[in-house]
């Protein structure tokens, strides 16, 4: 959900079972302006002004030592159809640092749990576009 004065971005925000990745994942999506806005606001962090697509976390964010993880997507910088592809880029980035930050190093052994992880990040956050 959007918050008050951010009408044009919409926020999601999906947290991880605990015991498995001990972290946060936040889909931000919008204008730049309101993305813009949003990012400073909850994280500190500006963003570049060419900017369509990001992904960038903060370790470790919250009182109980999560990690923040932000899909970010500038959506008046893209057309409709580059948006679906942009997403999927940025949510591997987003997997792979979360594997590799719990020790789990891509290879062939990890690749289902992997794409099993890369799909429900997608699909949580294909509702936002």
């Amino acid at each position: 959900m959007a918050e008050e004065g951010e009408s044009q971005a919409m926020i999601h925000h999906k947290k991880l079972p605990d015991g498995v990745f001990d972290t946060h994942i936040h889909i931000v999506t919008g204008d730049y302006d309101s993305v813009s806005r949003y990012m400073l606001k909850h994280c500190d962090h500006e963003l570049d002004k060419h900017v369509c697509g990001r992904y960038v976390y903060f370790s470790p964010r919250t009182p109980k030592g999560y990690t923040e993880h932000y899909i970010i997507l500038v959506t008046d910088r893209m057309a409709k159809c580059e948006r679906r592809a942009t997403l999927v880029h940025e949510v591997v980035h987003c997997a792979l640092n979360i594997f590799e930050m719990k020790g789990i190093k891509y290879s062939s052994k990890h690749s289902e749990s992997l794409a099993y992880f890369i799909e429900w990040v997608y699909s949580e956050a294909e509702e936002c576009l």
